[in-house]
């Protein structure tokens, strides 16, 4: 969306218009947070221009096909209550937990790339602010630090702006590319750049070691989460087992939507029936029948706020992967709840839980 905007400053062909319609609608299908980014930009093309981008017809077409996009998404939010505010709600208590509003940048910056990236995002701020050869483009400048300041603001998590690293970083290498080359680089060929850089950035960015070799390296660089899914198949190996072995009429509920995930992908060629789970968007998709489900194996370490609604619950198992990474699911304890003493008509309102 901002190589289209760019673009169009840079030629003024308005059919780009319409693509970026396009694009943000694509955008806003996933999620919402690009909205944030049109108010302050909108907000600094008033201000810093160009404000003649306002009167381009086709601007308005493409926000329209945005908007028409976006009708879905608002009814079926209005439907069930609005749970993007929730999920906002539960977005700010992680980023309290985790330091809070003190560790946004240094987060940002270091999401950036210490040291290289980190620089090229400022240095690309900077020209972007002061460079008279980039002054059409002053506009992404203060838009880069409006976005900043929106999710700061808003207790986000950081990695909401970095959608602007790019731009950025373009500004950065257009400014530095039009200066007079120093003579200590003037003849160094560009490519080990990229070499260092993929090589360094790849245990960061993509899974790349073998799995067994993060049973003795728990700390190797990775990026985020990417152990969570090691050892899936085995999950529900372990939660078939214990299902064979549970009373009739028993349904599988797990605390939280990744081990409710791995079921749905693994459960059914080991015979088990649809996970259900009240962690997030997974609430949504349904819940047991009332006239099933009397008898709960439940995947999760506090099965507490189920349990008040069953006769009994007991330990019956763990689940884990057999190759010993350590991850969430890791010797996750099984329960098995019976006797249920209310609907799930009137459960399952009761259970849904927005934190991670």
């Amino acid at each position: 969306m901002l190589w289209l905007l760019v673009r169009w400053v840079r030629t003024r062909a308005d059919s780009l218009l319409v693509w970026l319609g396009v694009v943000t609608a694509v955008a806003l299908n996933d999620k919402l947070l690009i909205g944030a980014f049109w108010v302050v930009a909108g907000l600094a093309i008033l201000v810093f221009g160009p404000q003649e981008l306002f009167g381009r017809p086709r601007l308005w077409l493409g926000a329209l096909i945005a908007a028409l996009s976006l009708v879905p998404t608002l009814l079926w939010q209005r439907a069930n209550g609005w749970p993007q505010l929730g999920m906002g709600e539960a977005v700010g208590a992680e980023v309290d937990a985790a330091g809070g509003r003190e560790s946004f940048v240094p987060n940002l910056l270091a999401g950036a790339g210490w040291v290289i990236g980190a620089l090229g995002v400022l240095y690309g701020v900077a020209v972007l602010l002061g460079s008279k050869s980039l002054r059409p483009y002053r506009f992404l400048g203060w838009t880069a630090l409006g976005v900043v300041a929106v999710f700061l603001v808003a207790n986000g998590r950081y990695y909401y702006a970095a959608g602007m690293f790019g731009v950025l970083w373009a500004a950065a290498a257009v400014h530095l590319e039009a200066r007079p080359p120093a003579r200590w680089w003037r003849w160094v060929p560009t490519w080990p750049v990229f070499v260092v850089s993929a090589v360094f950035s790849l245990p960061f960015t993509l899974p790349v070691w073998p799995v067994h070799w993060l049973v003795d390296h728990p700390g190797a660089p990775r990026p985020a989460y990417a152990a969570e899914e090691v050892g899936w198949p085995d999950v529900a190996g372990d939660v078939a087992a214990l299902y064979r072995t549970a009373p009739p009429d028993t349904v599988v509920v797990t605390g939280g939507y990744w081990q409710a995930g791995a079921l749905d992908r693994y459960g059914p060629e080991r015979g088990l029936p649809e996970a259900y789970s009240p962690s997030r968007g997974f609430w949504y998709f349904g819940r047991p029948d009332d006239t099933t489900g009397d008898n709960v194996l439940f995947v999760g370490y506090d099965p507490s706020k189920l349990a008040k609604y069953f006769g009994n619950a007991r330990i019956v198992g763990q689940v884990g992967n057999r190759l010993g990474v350590r991850n969430a699911s890791a010797h996750m304890p099984v329960w098995q709840l019976t006797g249920r003493t209310a609907s799930w008509t009137e459960i399952w309102p009761r259970l849904k839980d927005m934190r991670a």
